[in-house]
């Protein structure tokens, strides 16, 4: 198990608690790289800044070509987090 496996599992594991307690609904909603016309970090804009800029050969994939990444855009984020929001809205609780 890597850290971060683990920090997402201690970070969900009060909430299934709560959620078995209380016999309340969850959605957890999880995005690997989510990218935008303002992104000025992470993988996307490293990887074209590396290349561009000073550091082109720590910019390649150093797996032979095998490695694979999921990305999603900034816009369909926003329409996915809206969508669960309001499918259930009178359900909906703070907490």
């Amino acid at each position: 198990m890597s850290v971060y496996v683990a920090s997402k599992a201690t970070c969900e594991a009060p909430i299934h608690a709560y959620t078995k307690l209380y016999r309340v609904k969850t959605v957890f909603l999880r995005y690997a790289n989510v990218v935008g016309s303002r992104l000025r970090h992470e993988v996307v804009w490293d990887l074209i800044n590396k290349q561009v800029t000073q550091e082109p050969s720590r910019a390649r994939d150093h797996r032979g070509g095998r490695q694979v990444r999921s990305y999603v855009y900034i816009d369909d984020t926003y329409r996915t987090n809206n969508s669960y929001m309001e499918k259930d809205r009178d359900k909906l609780r703070e907490v």
